[in-house]
């Protein structure tokens, strides 16, 4: 069954003429498409719909699209709410298990998982979870995967919670597996929530479990910011498939890197993608990256250039901070690591044809990083004077030595040991023009790593 009855109301202005469940997630696919595909994946080939606002839209859309699918279209007449709705289906349905889904969702969660761990739990109803930080507008379960309750819009239980477990608190994919039991247990009344007729069966000592969905993408599509981050995410996921030939199953924002840059995962394999606001900076990460690899300095490889993204070859996830917080780093790593540096240091620096920003470091870069470090590594001790007198010493030192390519941000988490075991530069945007031991400043002095002494001036002596 697909829950299709609602508003959309949060969407604003896009559903005054559409309903919610056909706007547009590319020039060809609608939101409702994205939650038959998984469905018909399964096997399933008789879906329930209940409709309400612009139902015959929806109606005239899905018989003209799949034609071969075993529609039931359930009219409301009034809203019923989400229990309303699916108790409305269960009374005309057969006597089999329903697997209900929201049908304003984006998501790569396992149908067939989920089907299979529903059937192993022996459970009333089954619902995908995921992991939430708030406690608002929660369901609570145990360690052992069972539901004991629900909470409200200020994270108070919804009804009392035996606080002999420790609850944790998880959010409703709006995808669930429900037996035909569950229809005893219906308020009794017209309009109600899901909520309430698991709740009355919990109440009554029936079996209601969770299947973990945290391995696997999701998102509500309820608000234009959401649709608008939805609809970059089904590009990138369908960009996957072409690369890859496999289906994008997670897509996880890299920490430090400006919400701008995504790894999506396949079962097997996993890509990069970078998304820019200008065609000037995807430009500028071509010709830096041409300029790099053609002199043996290791960069991802770019697989494909959209007009806002790059997509390029996962380097990994062995940072130089992850492998050194392991105990895995040694003084010949980090002399490796300067001897890319040197390497790069001697390329001729280039007259830049599309660089997107200040191509040279100069003394007011020094400033701005000061600043930075003053904000966010030392709780503005630092006043405005003292960055000014600093970052002149600063500048004068880095003066005394020759102008060349610098990487700009040359810290532990954008150096990546490759599976291949050679060292790669991430986040090669900043290139420019400037001082290249500020680069092995960065490295030996990080933020992250406390090297000890002794091993920073043995690494100066190296370079």
């Amino acid at each position: 069954m697909i829950l299709a009855a609602g508003y959309g109301s949060r969407l604003q202005s896009l559903t005054k003429t559409i309903p919610k469940p056909l706007v547009y997630l590319d020039n060809s696919i609608r939101i409702i498409d994205s939650v038959i595909r998984p469905i018909l994946d399964t096997g399933i080939n008789s879906i329930y719909i209940n409709l309400y606002h612009r139902g015959k839209a929806i109606r005239d859309y899905l018989l003209m699209r799949y034609p071969c699918v075993d529609w039931h279209f359930l009219l409301e007449e009034e809203l019923l709410g989400t229990g309303g709705g699916i108790l409305n289906t269960m009374k005309v349905m057969e006597n089999e298990p329903l697997l209900v889904c929201n049908s304003d969702i984006l998501h790569r969660i396992d149908l067939h998982s989920l089907i299979a761990r529903h059937e192993e739990q022996n459970a009333i109803a089954t619902m995908a979870l995921l992991s939430k930080t708030g406690k608002e507008r929660a369901v609570l379960s145990d360690n052992n995967g069972v539901v004991h309750g629900f909470t409200g819009r200020n994270g108070e239980s919804v009804r009392p919670v035996d606080e002999s477990y420790q609850l944790l608190y998880r959010e409703f994919a709006g995808i669930s597996i429900i037996e035909p039991e569950l229809i005893k247990y219906a308020p009794k009344k017209v309009a109600f929530g899901f909520v309430e007729m698991l709740l009355n069966a919990i109440d009554a000592g029936q079996n209601v479990r969770l299947f973990d969905a945290n391995s696997y993408y999701w998102l509500d599509l309820g608000t234009p910011e959401r649709l608008a981050k939805g609809r970059q995410d089904w590009q990138a996921m369908s960009e996957f498939a072409k690369l890859r030939n496999e289906s994008a199953v997670l897509i996880k924002q890299l920490a430090g890197a400006g919400g701008n840059v995504r790894r999506i995962s396949g079962k097997s394999r996993s890509i990069i993608a970078r998304n820019y606001s200008s065609l000037e900076e995807i430009r500028w990460h071509e010709e830096i990256t041409s300029l790099l690899s053609t002199n043996d300095v290791a960069v991802p490889e770019t697989l494909l250039t959209t007009e806002t993204t790059i997509y390029e070859v996962d380097a990994g996830q062995d940072t130089l901070l992850s492998l050194y917080e392991q105990e895995e780093v040694t003084l010949a790593d980090y002399k490796a690591i300067i001897d890319i540096c040197v390497k790069y240091g001697q390329i001729p620096i280039p007259e830049p044809v599309n660089h997107p920003g200040k191509f040279e470091f100069d003394h007011q870069s020094v400033v701005d990083d000061l600043n930075y470090f003053n904000r966010h590594y030392y709780n503005n001790k630092l006043l405005p004077e003292e960055i000014e007198k600093l970052a002149n010493t600063l500048f004068d030192k880095l003066a005394e030595t020759p102008l060349s390519l610098m990487h700009r941000d040359l810290q532990s988490a954008n150096i990546i040991k490759a599976p291949g075991g050679e060292w790669t530069l991430v986040d090669i945007d900043g290139f420019r023009k400037g001082f290249l031991l500020y680069d092995v400043a960065s490295l030996l002095l990080d933020s992250y790593v406390c090297l000890p002494e002794s091993e920073i001036e043995d690494l100066l002596d190296y370079f």
